[in-house]
């Protein structure tokens, strides 16, 4: 870059741990205020400490002066901070975008961008679901340690121990013939049913020992029917070991209820309305067309969303980045992150196109040498800071930690 100075931004809209500034009484400020046309207050964030630490790296290769975008591009683009952001690198106003800024085809029309630095996951917010407490499914909890091939399994080796134990019996052939003396009938029916009638005892008898974990001990016994005792209690040993062992984990485990979706397929089978930002709306309306997405164009980023999500213009939402204010915001309202992926877009820096090459070689000689990248420098804010969200946001986590709670 030659000794360049780079003229940068973050985007009208603050977004910790990101990028942002410091009000007065030096909080951290969610939302963009007078302060933002004033360079004097310095910007803050793990994407400002990345691009420092890239001009250190650097050596004087390229300088950073930061600025503010202008008014302008955000009357141009109302509805996305992130949008008038890249509309400045198009006009000029500002050389490098510094935020989370995802790439799509609208933005790209606009202007260039440097090496991705991360990806952004849009997945489904929804209220959080209720505990499924019914009889049938706390039966069903019984069940559940086994898939259903274990069950037919366990069925099929007590048949068979009952077959064999009919044909090792030493009294098979005195109830074959008593059952043919007192039958009328001596013929291959007579013998059929006495073999039925055995066959069912030994199902049941067996049965019994299998649920009961353990065997008969006949003494007397042959040599074949001990064999087979032998090989049925070892087969009861391992299977209910493995059952107990699994059950307690199952019977701790609540499951949600059924009301309201939990993936973006079931929000969009059930006709619900989805809050979505209009920044990635081209590539929302392609993956989901047959979705009925309700676009927010406050430019409020994700208080937008809330704030629609409040006055009941939608039921579910869908959001990538997460950070504390918004957990809180959450948590205010019971909502909960789902894993359903919805989309994931790319995030990279707009940036002029004659400083493209010269800081996305920056960026990749501070992963390759030293292993800097916003993703680390992301993990280290969060190993530090000592701000926890007010409960937890993640649907499947919380599953986790209700059911810690019964263990």
């Amino acid at each position: 870059l030659g000794g360049a100075t780079v003229l940068a931004a973050t985007p009208q809209a603050y977004f910790p741990p990101y990028h942002y500034k410091r009000g007065p009484d030096g909080g951290v400020l969610s939302a963009a205020g007078d302060e933002y046309w004033n360079t004097s207050v310095p910007y803050e964030g793990v994407m400002v400490d990345y691009l420092r630490e890239l001009q250190d790296l650097s050596g004087g290769d390229f300088e950073v002066e930061w600025t503010h975008g202008s008014r302008a591009s955000k009357r141009v683009h109302p509805s996305s901070a992130y949008t008038a952001s890249v509309q400045d690198i198009a006009d000029g106003t500002v050389d490098l975008a510094v935020g989370p800024i995802w790439i799509t085809a609208e933005r790209l029309q606009l202007a260039q961008y440097t090496m991705i630095v991360d990806y952004s996951r849009t997945v489904l917010i929804i209220p959080r679901p209720g505990v499924n407490t019914s009889l049938s499914q706390q039966v069903s909890k019984v069940l559940e340690p086994f898939a259903p091939s274990v069950w037919l399994l366990m069925v099929l080796v007590i048949l068979i121990t009952a077959i064999l134990s009919v044909w090792f019996s030493p009294n098979r052939k005195s109830i074959l013939a008593k059952a043919e003396k007192s039958s009328t009938n001596r013929s291959r029916y007579a013998r059929m049913k006495a073999y039925s009638r055995l066959g069912i005892d030994e199902f049941l008898s067996k049965g019994t020992f299998f649920f009961s974990a353990g065997v008969e001990q006949d003494p007397s016994s042959s040599l074949p029917v001990k064999l087979l005792m032998f090989g049925f209690a070892f087969f009861i040993c391992i299977l209910i070991s493995a059952y107990v062992a699994n059950l307690a984990a199952f019977l701790t485990r609540n499951k949600a209820s059924d009301s309201g979706p939990k993936t973006i397929e079931e929000a969009i089978k059930g006709n619900y309305k989805i809050c979505a930002l209009t920044g990635n709306r081209g590539e929302l309306e392609v993956a989901w067309p047959a979705a009925n997405f309700i676009w927010n164009e406050s430019g409020k980023s994700y208080v937008g969303l809330v704030e629609d999500y409040d006055n009941g213009l939608c039921d579910v939402l869908i959001y990538g980045f997460a950070n504390i204010d918004l957990m809180n915001m959450l948590c205010e309202r019971d909502l909960v992150f789902t894993d359903s992926l919805v989309i994931e877009n790319s995030v990279a820096f707009p940036v002029k196109t004659e400083y493209q090459a010269g800081l996305s070689y920056w960026m990749y000689q501070a992963e390759k040498t030293k292993g800097i990248t916003v993703e680390s420098l992301k993990k280290e804010y969060d190993r530090t800071s000592q701000v926890q969200p007010d409960c937890v946001v993640n649907l499947s986590q919380a599953a986790v930690e209700e059911s810690d709670e019964f263990a």
